[in-house]
């Protein structure tokens, strides 16, 4: 018996389908080990390689686990050898009744040999019935398990907590010292989750793009490429979790307040997803500017309202720049635009927006004057919270030295752990609440003076602008994309909210203002 085992060449199989389950116990060391005892124990020869090795659930088609694709590789690489496959239970082998089949089906008409440690394969009508009712026993448990497992994570969700693993940017699990539960927590990304968001629902940011490179140069988003990160800018952009709440459609687990810190409003998620939604409904920004065509994408046609195409057409000799719209319904399709009128009237539209004299220097007091006077209500909050927080750890302190005084067990030393659990946690938030306050130390003058000498020549900052600086200057003249009339040229543009409220500190007292913060240069003549 011992010389005919000599001439099968044992492979051993190990699987668990989680990488928590690898470093555990039952894990793909322990099962390796037991099958290479079983091994030398019937006298097979032990090929000089390593175990094939899954970490893959056991449901489903068994050609997905990539260390059995490997091990049938292998055995049709060598079809001269006579294999013998070992693992150490029925679930490793597969945990579905119909692919438990397929595969057994497939090392037969190899002509290999299946060995469990704790299962005997027989090749008869009874022991096929056996093998066939344990395989479906465990294709029952997988998907008891599953069940069990969704109704878990689903109680959690209609509870308010975050069931789902994976990770959250912005966030990190932690447990709730009140409660006990498991929460997740602001992290130390959690700032620039929140800044980045608020900044593509208020125009700070343009496109995604800008969304993910300003993550990435914050170290959010780690060695990853800005291109590889759009996905995920768009799941967080799209997310409600960072507006504080959860929810989940394909389980109707309705929208509802979590357990978790929010980062942003409800009323900034609102926007965000109106943005979303104004992208996909083709008047999607570009990321790519052309320099060719520094209006390409904030230029609607007037009769569907798309964005007109840009794009130079070819000719025998020479190529021209146009612009034209691709909705075949519009009654304007394929109709052109030649650049110089687009761009042009552009030119002319910003160059009669100028500040009135003196409403600079006007709005620049006004500035210092509210920039001092929340600086100076900020200031005072910070001493008094760091009055109380040095407060809060004095109390910490004479309660810590009391618990350690108090007999241990007493009356006295619970009453005092508990009252010392309560300063801790009221420090704690403090603390918390104290490290989230915004940053006033910035140059806020040079930053003002950008923004009113933008608005003293809107045009001669346009001209100089790169393309990429320009799709980010228009937002800040206009509130939405402009729409060009074919023979009238542009619409009455949108101003932004910048230059709605120099017409407001032009015109204190009027309801209907046409252009009084900033007005036409005048026609002489």
């Amino acid at each position: 018996m011992q010389s005919n085992n000599e001439d099968w060449v044992a492979l051993i199989y190990a699987r668990v389908s989680s990488l928590k389950q690898a470093s555990e116990g039952s894990g793909l060391d322990s099962q390796e080990f037991r099958c290479r005892q079983h091994a030398l124990q019937k006298g097979y020869l032990l090929e000089p390689i390593e175990a094939f090795r899954d970490s893959f659930s056991g449901g489903g088609d068994f050609m997905l686990r990539p260390a059995m694709r490997e091990l049938l590789a292998y055995i049709d690489a060598h079809p001269h050898k006579k294999f013998v496959v070992i693992f150490d239970d029925l679930k490793r082998f597969a945990r579905d009744t119909v692919f438990h089949i397929k595969l057994r089906a497939a090392f037969k008409s190899r002509d290999v040999k299946l060995e469990c440690l704790n299962f005997n394969f027989e090749d008869t009508p009874e022991g096929e019935f056996i093998e066939t009712m344990f395989a479906a026993s465990s294709q029952l448990e997988r998907k008891q398990g599953a069940r069990q497992v969704v109704q878990k994570q689903k109680a959690i969700l209609e509870a308010g907590g975050y069931s789902f693993g994976g990770k959250k940017i912005g966030y990190a699990r932690a447990i709730d010292p009140s409660s006990g539960k498991k929460i997740m927590k602001p992290n130390k990304d959690a700032p620039f989750v929140k800044e980045a968001l608020e900044g593509f629902a208020h125009k700070r940011f343009v496109g995604q793009i800008d969304v993910a490179r300003f993550l990435k140069e914050e170290g959010v988003f780690g060695k990853q490429t800005v291109e590889h990160c759009l996905k995920t800018v768009r799941k967080m952009l799209e997310d409600i979790f960072y507006a504080g709440f959860v929810e989940y459609t394909p389980w109707e687990v309705s929208r509802r307040v979590g357990w978790h810190e929010a980062l942003i409003t409800l009323e900034v998620h609102e926007l965000i997803q109106k943005r979303l939604k104004a992208e996909t409904a083709g008047k999607r920004f570009r990321y790519k500017h052309n320099p060719d065509f520094v209006l390409c994408g904030l230029v609607n046609c007037a009769d569907c309202g798309a964005s007109l195409r840009a794009y130079w057409s070819g000719g025998r000799k020479l190529k021209y720049p146009l612009y034209d719209c691709k909705t075949k319904t519009c009654p304007l399709y394929s109709k052109s635009f030649k650049r110089g009128f687009i761009e042009g009237d552009f030119n002319e539209l910003l160059g009669e927006y100028k500040a009135k004299p003196g409403l600079i220097a006007v709005a620049a007091d006004m500035f210092e004057d509210a920039w001092k006077a929340e600086y100076g209500d900020v200031r005072k909050r910070e001493i008094s919270l760091a009055a109380h927080k040095r407060e809060l750890e004095g109390d910490v302190a004479a309660l810590g030295d009391k618990v350690a005084r108090a007999p241990i067990g007493s009356v006295l030393e619970v009453e005092l752990g508990k009252r010392l659990e309560e300063k801790a946690k009221e420090l704690e938030k403090l603390s918390a609440d104290m490290s989230r306050q915004p940053e006033w130390k910035v140059p806020y003058r040079t930053a003002a003076e950008k923004v009113f000498g933008t608005l003293e020549s809107p045009l001669k900052i346009w001209t100089s602008a790169s393309v990429d600086q320009k799709q980010k200057l228009f937002f800040f003249f206009f509130d939405e994309r402009l729409v060009y009339e074919r023979e009238k040229g542009y619409r009455t543009a949108q101003l932004s909210p910048v230059l709605r409220l120099f017409e407001r500190l032009d015109n204190p007292n009027s309801l209907d203002v046409e252009m009084a913060g900033i007005e036409p240069a005048c026609n002489e003549g």
